[in-house]
């Protein structure tokens, strides 16, 4: 009985972990916020103050709306006219497709689609231009969220990648 109440009385106080108090912060609260990277497009980087690093944005809509062209966008601006390394994890189509969409848009081309113009040596230029500035996940059909972390804290460290995008998300919970 006396050690346990020794060890009651003379408990030290534990503070977890990750609690603190506003003023702790204090040195990165005074860190102005910058503006973020610019959108393709710029009514919205006007109404969002730019793509800013270490933040998550959803987009969602109806299938066949345009979200995977819209990425296809965003990529190429980024990693093209910014010069922002970008990572792509995409699970609805083939990795090839992926690039071939990429080129495609740099040359306004439906390179995806049968039957549309072809030159291997454009393309073959045009691709080279995305290297190191858009790194494509070759897995189609999805994948688990333990198996991507590495990958994209890889190309975070290795590779300079500040944007990633998953087309689409549902798909890392298709294979968990």
């Amino acid at each position: 009985k006396t050690e346990i109440a020794e060890a009651l009385f003379n408990a030290q106080e534990i503070k977890p972990d990750k609690i603190c108090n506003p003023s702790d912060l204090l040195e990165r609260v005074l860190e102005r916020p910058d503006r973020g990277f610019e959108w393709p497009w710029k009514d919205l980087t006007d109404m969002t103050l730019g793509c800013r690093e270490k933040q998550l944005i959803l987009v969602g809509a109806a299938p066949g709306i345009g979200k995977t062209e819209m990425v296809k966008d965003i990529l190429l601006h980024m990693g093209t006219k910014q010069n922002v390394p970008c990572g792509i994890f995409s699970f609805e189509q083939d990795a090839a497709d992926t690039a071939r969409r990429l080129v495609g848009g740099m040359l306004g081309k439906p390179l995806h689609l049968p039957g549309s113009w072809w030159d291997p040596k454009v393309i073959t230029s045009k691709i080279k231009e995305l290297d190191n500035k858009v790194y494509i996940y070759d897995n189609w059909g999805g994948a688990k969220v333990e198996d991507i972390v590495p990958k994209m804290r890889y190309l975070t460290k290795a590779c300079g990648v500040k944007l990633f995008v998953i087309d689409h998300l549902t798909a890392l919970a298709a294979k968990t």
